[in-house]
């Protein structure tokens, strides 16, 4: 979903001014950013073909974690919702996408441990790649085993 800033402004007001907020969300369902992480990254798994068996194998989290999460039965920590990104091969845009539906902070460059994991979306590093720079960074590595 791409809005303006004036129309996020505009948004804003709208929702300060407004004494009703079912009839504000009601209003405004088209424009409000109501996907869920599950379905989200379910989507982006079945347009990329990815199947859960090579997803669980090369984000290293376990068979049971892993469909709990894309069940929805439970919303992943920033580290493995970057595991599945980088298990699915997501660009930093989606992986982005990613870690605000799961309520984590998203990806910024001024943070060294970020940068390194940007630089390594951006090359399509796997998960043991990113790791091995990070630790090769003295940053903390991804799989914590």
């Amino acid at each position: 979903m791409s809005t303006k800033t004036s129309d996020l402004e505009s948004l804003l007001t709208s929702l300060k001014k407004d004494t009703d907020l079912d009839k504000f969300l009601d209003s405004n369902k088209d424009i409000l950013d109501t996907i869920t992480f599950s379905e989200y990254f379910n989507n982006i798994c079945k347009e990329k073909n990815i199947k859960k068996s090579i997803l669980i194998n090369d984000s290293n989290m376990s068979r049971s974690y892993c469909y709990e999460v894309l069940r929805g039965d439970k919303i992943p920590d920033r580290d493995n919702a970057l595991k599945l990104c980088l298990a699915a091969k997501l660009n930093l845009d989606e992986t982005n996408r990613v870690l605000k539906l799961t309520n984590n902070g998203l990806l910024y460059p001024k943070i060294t441990r970020d940068s390194i994991i940007i630089f390594c979306i951006s090359k399509g590093y796997t998960l043991l790649q990113l790791d091995y720079l990070l630790y090769e960074k003295g940053q903390q590595t991804l799989c914590k085993e």
